[in-house]
Formats: C-alpha cells, structure tokens, sequence
C-alpha cells in the first residue's frame, strides 16, 4: 500500500470550571497559535492512502472526495501550524478540523523534520513540502463542556 500514516496520541479530560478557565488562560499564553474549529487556514494532518498497490496493482482514487479535498486544500497551508484532523467519536463536530464548534485549537509547539526513524516515515502528496514531515503538539478545548484534548502527532 502506498499511503500516509500518523502516529498521535490524544488525552482528553473533563474538569471543573474554575480549573478549565485555568487552564484556558495558561494555553492561550502559552500557544503559538490558535484557530476555531472551522478556521480555513487549518492544515490538517490525517491518515491519506489515495493509491494503493496490490499485487504489482496500482489503485487510484482509494480516499472519499471529502480527504482529496482536504489534502489538496493542505498543500497551500505552509504557513499554518499543523493541528490533528480530530476523529474522536465522542467529540464528533461538523467543523472543518472535526470537533464541535464550542472548541479552539491551542498549538503549543510544531516543526518540520524526521522526529521518527526513516523506515517508518511515508510521503504523502497531502502535505505541502515544509511539512512533509514533522511532529505538532498542543490542546483543544471545548467550552461547552469544559473538556480538554492534549495531542501530540508525528509524521
């Protein structure tokens, strides 16, 4: 198979509000970047294998045109920090990045480069080339219920 892989991690936690506005207050200090869920200017990092080969077999067009879009929109975001393309089940939203729309993205820290050993990095033409290979780690959180999504990805 010819496809991208991500490795991340996400944490998420509920907290009181007095802790969460806390906490709100600290990340947004502390972030080099904020974006709303639905900011276009997001470049989204997510599992992408659009040609597989199967058997000597090439098999074009494998990804839903929702993921051809988003990667071609990504390949003109070099300037953005990349964020998760969130696919949490229970924190499912209708926005561009995947969450509900109460949430921000906090990017605390994000650079290009191999963080992973060679044989595990994949190319992938959904990136644009600054970022062909990176890690970006930061928080996602949600006001309406006070919750808290600590990723980390790397690629």
């Amino acid at each position: 198979m010819l496809g991208f892989g991500v490795d991340h991690l996400y944490l998420w936690k509920t907290y009181p509000p007095s802790k969460y506005s806390e906490y709100l207050s600290y990340y947004q200090k502390l972030s080099k970047a904020r974006y709303s869920p639905n900011d276009t200017n997001l470049l989204l990092v997510f599992p992408y294998a659009n040609v597989m080969k199967i058997n000597g077999r090439i098999f074009r067009n494998q990804e839903p045109p929702e993921r051809q879009a988003l990667a071609k929109h990504n390949v003109t975001m070099a300037n953005s920090f990349p964020v998760p393309l969130f696919e949490i089940d229970q924190y499912k939203g209708n926005t561009f990045c995947g969450l509900p729309e109460d949430f921000n993205l906090y990017v605390l820290d994000a650079k290009p480069g191999k963080y992973i050993d060679d044989k595990d990095l994949q190319e992938c033409d959904c990136l644009p080339e600054k970022w062909k290979h990176g890690y970006s780690k930061g928080v996602a959180m949600g006001n309406n219920k006070q919750v808290v999504i600590y990723w980390l990805i790397v690629w």
